[in-house]
């Protein structure tokens, strides 16, 4: 999957203070056939590294799906989502 075959549909800065990053938005994305509903952009307390982070799948939901740390989809879901980030804090340009 390619980052552009992602549609950032929601994203707003928030700033959700956590014990080891910081949540600094939110987004929901729709990715080929599904859609991410509640992603966050955090910020790692140790090093300032940013991240995604998507809901799991929840115990005995059927139809849910969860994206492993190393997928290719997950990458591209990053690369769109840190670009409506930098959108977002200095400008669609």
């Amino acid at each position: 999957m390619h980052s552009n075959d992602i549609i950032i549909e929601k994203f707003w800065l928030k700033h959700m203070p956590g014990a080891q990053s910081d949540g600094i938005a939110i987004f929901n994305a729709r990715v080929g056939d599904f859609r991410v509903v509640g992603g966050k952009i955090r910020r790692m307390h140790a090093d300032g590294d940013l991240y995604i982070a998507v809901p799991g799948r929840p115990v005995g939901v059927r139809g849910a799906i969860s994206l492993p740390r190393e997928s290719k989809t997950r990458r591209a879901l990053e690369v769109a989502v840190f670009e409506k980030l930098k959108d977002a804090a200095y400008g669609a340009r």
